[in-house]
C-alpha cells in the first residue's frame, strides 16, 4: 500500500466508514431504549432515526477544528471547535465549542457539553449546555439535562431532575393581552 492509501485506510477505520456504509447499525431509538425510554413509548420528538448509510461521524477521541456542514445526520462523539449545520444530529458523550444550526432534531445525550447557541426544530437535551436554545416547536429537557442560558421555543417538556439557568419564552407566552386579565373597576376600591 501506498502512503495515500495507508492513508484513506486510517480515515476509514477512525471514522468507522467503510466502501460507502458505516459498520454502526444503531439507530438513536436504540439509544433510547439503553438510556431507559422504553420501546413503544410515545413521544413528540423521540427517537430521530439515522440512516445508517448517510451520516457523517466523529468517533470517540476524534477531534474536529472547523465547521461542519452536512446535509445528512451527523453523530458526534468526539469534540468539535466550530459550528454544526445539518438535518438532525446526536451528540453522545461528546464536547461542542461551537452553535449548531440543526433544520430538524437535536438530541444531546448525558456525558455531552456544549458551549454555544443552537437552533434547532425540536431538541432533547440530557447533556449540558451553555449558551442560547432557539427551538421552532419543542424542547425537552430530561433528567440530568442541563440548560444555561435563555430558552425560545414552541413548547416545552422538562421532567424532574433537569435544570434551567436563564429565561423561557415559549409561543404561547404572548397569547394573554390586558383584556383577559381585566377585572374590572381599580385595584384599591
Amino acid at each position: 500500500m501506498n502512503s495515500k492509501e495507508n492513508f484513506v485506510q486510517a480515515i476509514r477505520e477512525l471514522t468507522g466508514f467503510n466502501d460507502g456504509t458505516f459498520n454502526e447499525e444503531k439507530t438513536i431509538s436504540q439509544d433510547a431504549e439503553a438510556a431507559g425510554y422504553g420501546e413503544g413509548q410515545e413521544r413528540s420528538i423521540y427517537p430521530v432515526r439515522f440512516s445508517t448509510e448517510n451520516k457523517t461521524h466523529i468517533s470517540a477521541g476524534m477531534a474536529v477544528k472547523g465547521m461542519i456542514q452536512s446535509k445528512s445526520n451527523v453523530l458526534v462523539e468526539g469534540s468539535v471547535q466550530g459550528d454544526i449545520h445539518s438535518e438532525n444530529v446526536l451528540l453522545r458523550g461528546a464536547e461542542v465549542k461551537g452553535n449548531l444550526h440543526i433544520s430538524s432534531k437535536a438530541d444531546i445525550c448525558e456525558n455531552t457539553k456544549i458551549v454555544g447557541n443552537i437552533f434547532a426544530e425540536n431538541i432533547v437535551v440530557s447533556g449540558h449546555i451553555k449558551g442560547n436554545l432557539q427551538i421552532g416547536d419543542t424542547t425537552a429537557l430530561k433528567p440530568g439535562g442541563y440548560v444555561e442560558g435563555d430558552i425560545k421555543t414552541g413548547s416545552i417538556i422538562s421532567e424532574y431532575g433537569s435544570g434551567i439557568r436563564g429565561a423561557v419564552s415559549t409561543e404561547h407566552s404572548c397569547i394573554c393581552d390586558d383584556v383577559k386579565f381585566d377585572l374590572g373597576g381599580a385595584i384599591n376600591e
